[in-house]
C-alpha cells in the first residue's frame, strides 16, 4: 500500500513510500516540499476539502474512497485510512492508500455485462413470445381447418349408416363404421396436437 506523510492544511508532502512512486507516478524527491495540489493529485479543490472536512470531524478515516490523478494523466481509484497526528502545534496526516482501480473496472466490466445479459433475456423473451403466438396461431388452424372436415366425415357417415343402414350388406356397414372410427380417431389426435403445443 502507498503510505504518505503530509501536512494537513495545504497537503505538502514531508515523506512517500515506493508504492506511492510506483501507483502515482511521482518519484520521492520530486513530491517532498511539494503540496498535494502542486503535483494535481487530487481531481478537484472541492474533493480534497471534502476528504479533509471528514478526517478533522473524526480525526481518522477508514476505507474512504476517492479518485486521484496519476502523474500521467491516469484516474486511480483508492480506498485512503489516515490518521492525524500533531508535530509541533501543527497538524500532519499519515495516510495508506489502497488502490482498487482493476477491482473497480471489473465491477463495471461485471455491470456492463449483466446490463447486456438482461438485454439478451428480453430479446430472447420477446422472440419466445412471438413463437408462442404463431404456436397459438397454428393451433387454432389445427383445431378448425382439420376439425370442419372431420365432422362433415363422421356426421355424413352417421347418418349414411342411420338412412341407409339396411341396404348395406354386413362388409358396407363395417367399412362405414371404420369411416366413423377412422375420422373419430383423427379427433382424438388432433386434441393430442393441441396438448402437445400448449405443453
Amino acid at each position: 500500500e502507498a503510505i504518505t506523510i503530509s501536512r494537513l492544511r495545504d497537503g505538502l508532502y514531508l515523506d512517500v513510500n515506493e508504492a506511492f512512486v510506483e501507483q502515482i507516478g511521482w518519484l520521492r524527491e520530486e513530491v517532498i516540499g511539494l503540496t498535494e495540489n502542486d503535483i494535481g493529485l487530487w481531481p478537484s479543490k472541492a474533493d480534497r476539502q471534502r476528504w479533509v472536512a471528514q478526517l478533522r470531524q473524526q480525526g481518522r478515516v477508514k476505507s474512504y474512497e476517492a479518485s486521484l490523478n496519476a502523474r500521467n494523466g491516469k484516474r486511480h481509484t483508492v480506498l485512503i485510512s489516515a490518521e492525524l497526528f500533531d508535530l509541533e502545534g501543527e497538524q500532519y496526516v499519515i495516510g495508506m492508500l489502497y488502490d482498487i482501480t482493476e477491482q473497480e473496472a471489473t465491477r463495471k466490466e461485471i455491470r456492463q455485462l449483466n446490463s447486456e445479459l438482461e438485454k439478451r433475456v428480453q430479446e430472447r423473451t420477446a422472440e419466445l413470445q412471438s413463437a408462442n403466438k404463431e404456436l397459438e396461431s397454428f393451433a387454432y388452424s389445427i383445431s378448425h381447418d382439420l376439425r370442419a372436415p372431420l365432422r362433415g366425415i363422421d356426421g355424413f357417415s352417421h347418418l349414411l349408416a342411420d338412412e341407409f343402414g339396411e341396404r348395406l350388406d354386413a362388409q358396407g356397414r363395417g367399412y362405414l363404421e371404420r369411416v366413423r372410427r377412422a375420422a373419430q380417431q383423427m379427433g382424438t389426435l388432433i386434441d393430442d396436437i393441441l396438448d402437445m403445443s400448449r405443453i
